[in-house]
Parts: C-alpha cells; structure tokens; sequence
C-alpha cells in the first residue's frame, strides 16, 4: 500500500483518490468496479475518509460486506493517523495521578483525630494564605529592632587593694 498521511489523503482530488484506490487495491482486495464506482461518485479524499458502512452498504454504492469492512478498516486505520491540537489532546488525555500505596481510596475526604476538614483547599492557595498570614498582629517584615545598651559598663571603677577593677552588668 502507498503509505499517505490523512492530512494527504484528505487533500487528493477526486482523480487523485482513484488512482491512490487503484494502487491500494491489492492490499484492500477490491475489484475494478468497486473503483469505478467510486470514481462515478466524483468522491475527494476529505469525502472518502467520512465514508459510514451503512452509506457504502446503501445505494448508490451497494458494497457486498467483505469490501465495505476492509474499506472501512482502511479508513479507520487512515483518520487513526489524524493529529491532535493541544486543546483536543488535553480534553482526551487522563492526567497521571499515582497515590500512595499506604493511603486508603475513598469517596469522603480523609478524617484528622476523627475529625472532618473544616475546610479543603489546593497547596498554591495554602501556601499564599500561610505566607500571607502575621502570626503576631504586627506588620510582615517590619524592621527588626536592636538593643543597643545590652551590656553596661560602668567607668567609675572602685579601688580594691589599689588596683582599679572594671565591673560589667549583664
């Protein structure tokens, strides 16, 4: 079988899907006549790829069963190919979620000392709502504060057996 791409075959004309028919029908098993039929119907590759059973089983094509199910395979094999966009590919694709082999899976969310949350929320929205939180009622980042008279020291130096002796308070 020549080996076109659906966007490729989408885009033959009605000539051009004949004698791609013709070159696949071998591989599909079909008779001249079936062709001919098909190229009667003056039928493009964008209408090829949309063709039903029940339309080629109806007139005016009239199909026995084996052609019509190989056709039908060629052209599910064929729109099989079709490329997703990003919008169509994230609506069919089940996000991964892999959950610890020591959790439990249940419909109700998960009880802390017998107790229900009061309340579920996602990590980005606790994590904002924690850093935005001041735990003492002061304002976040405010300048911290020095003491700068921690250690006193008093000059006036009393005489012990003659020595002067300095005397530091904590």
């Amino acid at each position: 079988m020549a080996n076109l791409s659906v966007e490729q075959v989408e885009a033959l004309s009605p000539t051009e899907l004949v004698n791609y028919l013709n070159l696949n029908k071998d591989g599909l098993f079909l008779r001249d006549d079936h062709i001919k039929t098909l190229e009667s119907l003056e039928l493009a590759g964008s209408n090829f790829l949309k063709l039903t059973t029940q339309k080629l089983t109806n007139h005016p094509y009239n199909f026995p069963e084996g052609p019509v199910e190989r056709i039908q395979d060629f052209i599910s094999r064929l729109n099989s190919q079709r490329l997703l966009n990003l919008e169509e590919y994230l609506s069919n694709t089940i996000p991964y979620i892999i959950y610890s082999p020591h959790g439990t899976m249940s419909r109700s969310s998960t009880k802390v000392s017998g107790d229900f949350p009061t309340e579920v929320r996602l990590w980005g929205e606790f994590f904002n709502n924690v850093n935005s939180h001041t735990f003492d009622q002061e304002k976040k980042f405010q300048r911290p504060t020095f003491v700068n008279n921690f250690i006193k020291t008093y000059t006036t130096l009393p005489k012990v057996s003659g020595q002067p002796i300095k005397i530091i308070f904590y």
